[in-house]
């Protein structure tokens, strides 16, 4: 995949850490694991992101370990929509030149685009779960949810519980 304008994976990561309804502790190599199940087929797969050093990103697909050219198309504009790359980003610096409170974010936070909800299931769910109760709670019933009802990809020497999906088993 290759970003349309600025783009930092670490940048991404570190928000992503720092979002609570994600609960993200990741490896500490600069690369993204996701477990989530693959809209269309709800098939659960473990994916490791990676930005390379000429700014490209890879997305390998960890689980199953043989996906069929199916899975692979039904990710691929998942993980592109997760991380953001599914916008063009090249006209934000200008945004940042005439909006002094923009540019200064911008020169704060390089190359940040938001990590999105690995589905909109998942969001809408988190609406519902979030309701009215502090963000620490919402967070630790998603992640005890995921625990119970999600399939665990398993990322070398750790585990991701995927969200389950809509889909019943």
């Amino acid at each position: 995949m290759v970003p349309r304008g600025a783009f930092s994976l670490a940048a991404s990561i570190k928000f992503l850490e720092g979002f609570t309804p994600a609960s993200y502790a990741g490896p500490a190599d600069g690369v993204l694991e996701l477990a989530f199940p693959a809209e269309g087929s709800w098939q659960t797969v473990g994916v490791r992101v990676r930005q390379e050093p000429s700014g490209g990103v890879t997305a390998e697909i960890v689980s199953p370990a043989e996906p069929g050219p199916g899975l692979v198309a039904e990710v691929r504009p998942q993980v592109e929509r997760i991380v953001s790359l599914d916008v063009d980003g090249s006209g934000f610096p200008a945004v940042g030149e005439r909006d002094p409170v923009v540019g200064e974010l911008q020169r704060r936070y390089p190359g940040l685009r938001p990590v999105g909800f690995w589905s909109p299931y998942e969001a809408a769910a988190w609406t519902i779960i979030g309701h009215r109760i502090r963000i620490m709670q919402a967070a630790a019933i998603k992640a005890r949810i995921a625990e119970r009802l999600g399939e665990p990809v398993s990322f070398g020497g750790r585990v991701v519980h995927a969200f389950p999906s809509p889909q019943p088993a």
